[in-house]
């Protein structure tokens, strides 16, 4: 569980939000989701670790689209390799 001193980690799960890579928003949101688990959160910290939540998973929803459109692009059949094409197409 991500705590500070007994605080919760509000304010990094922020910073993640803000340039946190898909691995480390992943680790954030499994700490908001633990945090959220255990209870005995008072009602307004709950909201908010719901709010970050669900700000994280759409987070590395788009992260994970992102890579997907990447590899995509990759696959598609414009992407042949130079050796496949005719000599006037080399340079």
């Amino acid at each position: 569980m991500q705590e500070l001193d007994g605080l919760l980690a509000f304010d990094e799960w922020e910073r993640v939000l803000q340039d946190g890579e898909f691995e480390e928003s992943l680790a954030a949101l499994r700490a908001v989701v633990a945090q959220l688990e255990t209870g005995g959160l008072r009602l307004n910290d709950a909201v908010r670790c719901y709010e970050i939540g669900s700000l994280l998973a759409r987070h590395c929803e788009n992260l994970l689209t992102a890579a997907e459109l990447r590899i995509s692009r990759l696959d598609e059949p414009d992407t042949v390799e130079l050796e496949s094409q005719p000599d006037t197409f080399r340079r």
